[in-house]
């Protein structure tokens, strides 16, 4: 019998133990009235549920390496924090955010303090900060999930984790001359279903998403809207790869038009489905380690170019509608000297470039280094044209702010 009582303990202490639930309620009818008490109160696995109202309470953060006025501090290995809603549950401070007043933010979680394994975030709007959410480096897994991000300096720096999901979320006006948030050195990178819409009216538009050395990235069903740029994939890594599917960028507001829609930089990109609208460039491309592929994808009303080359190794644009500017195909800087290696032939046919005569098409090519092969070249609508412009906006339209 001792034996049994013994294997039935065992048994029970081998059973996953889920993680308790702490209620935060400015009422008073939960078990915290701050999100930071809920922290320090809580257990690895726990989950916090936040009620509505706006939370602003924190304390100073000194470490060697910065200090900053913190509102949560996370020293679990892995964490959720579930709020209202974003627009019921908000974290931050009334007062609009300027770079004068310094390092106020929101959500830290990061290993230096023990966030080591996942932090999740759903349901909360987050406003008025440098940083939203600082995970700096980031725990092996970082989830943001139906969240807004309205007039931070930066949404959130996210650095040097295993997995980055983001998926639903809303972000508006960062500060001027910023980004609105940068994900860097994951493994891998899944953002989808966001709605991106940057500051137009700065004298130094916001400069949007920037994904930096992440080896795996898949971009989908999101909008970029306004700003100096829209999305760029940079890389250190070889063999980095991002997947592009069924985004819009679009410039309109911004007078000067000095938007680039998507910038790939020493990378490997397939971007499909997509569409860019008022742009100054489209798509710009730099770095020799840049492999492109544009398919399915439509590009209207372009102040400069429909692409923009600066470097790459290859590049593939087929059944594709193109806008012609200065130029349809650009080289964006003085023509380099010529290389000892040969350099590859652009694969640009299948595409509408908007008229059916080849000499005109060539005339719209300016290149120093590339041959282009654009022929065969089709005069009529690609199979793109089907997909709607304003049914595509429509999607994000009823989430903005």
């Amino acid at each position: 019998m001792k034996i049994a009582i013994i294997g039935l303990f065992s048994l029970v202490l081998a059973l996953p133990v889920s993680g308790a639930t702490l209620r935060v309620e400015r009422d008073g009818s939960g078990d915290f009235l701050t999100i930071q008490d809920a922290v320090d109160a809580a257990a690895s696995g726990d989950i916090i549920l936040i009620g509505p109202g706006r939370y602003n309470e924190g304390e100073i953060v000194t470490t060697p390496g910065w200090t900053a006025f913190v509102r949560v501090l996370v020293a679990q290995s892995e964490l959720t924090l579930i709020g209202a809603g974003p627009e019921e549950t908000i974290l931050g401070p009334t007062e609009p955010y300027d770079y004068s007043l310094g390092n106020l933010w929101g959500i830290v979680a990061n290993p230096d303090f023990g966030c080591t394994s996942k932090i999740r975030i759903e349901n909360i709007g987050f406003e008025n900060m440098r940083y939203a959410i600082n995970a700096l480096p980031s725990p092996d897994q970082v989830e943001i999930e139906n969240c807004r991000f309205d007039s931070n300096a930066s949404s959130f720096s996210c650095y040097y984790g295993d997995n980055f999901e983001l998926t639903n979320s809303i972000f508006n006006n960062s500060a001027e001359g910023s980004i609105s948030f940068g994900v860097k050195g994951f493994d891998q990178v899944r953002i989808s279903d966001c709605n991106f819409l940057f500051e137009g009216e700065h004298q130094y538009p916001d400069m949007g998403v920037h994904l930096e050395s992440n080896r795996d990235v898949e971009v989908s069903n999101c909008n970029f809207e306004g700003g100096a740029g829209g999305l760029t994939v940079a890389s250190g890594y070889e063999g980095i790869f991002a997947q592009i599917t069924g985004c819009t960028f679009e410039n309109h507001f911004n007078t000067n038009r000095s938007g680039v829609g998507f910038r790939a930089q020493n990378s490997n990109c397939n971007i499909e489905d997509c569409f860019f609208l008022h742009q100054d460039r489209a798509i710009r491309i730099y770095g020799p380690g840049s492999n492109v592929r544009v398919i399915n994808s439509v590009i209207q009303d372009v102040t400069r170019s429909s692409v923009d080359i600066a470097h790459l190794e290859s590049l593939q644009v087929t059944n594709c509608i193109l806008a012609h500017g200065d130029y349809t195909v650009r080289q964006n800087y003085y023509c380099p000297e010529s290389s000892a290696r040969d350099l590859p032939i652009l694969n640009m046919t299948y595409n509408d470039w908007g008229t059916t005569d080849a000499d005109t098409i060539a005339s719209w090519i300016h290149l120093c280094d590339y041959d282009v092969d654009f022929i065969p070249f089709i005069g009529q609508p690609v199979a793109t044209e089907h997909l709607s412009f304003g049914g595509v906006k429509a999607m994000y339209r009823g989430t903005s702010k």
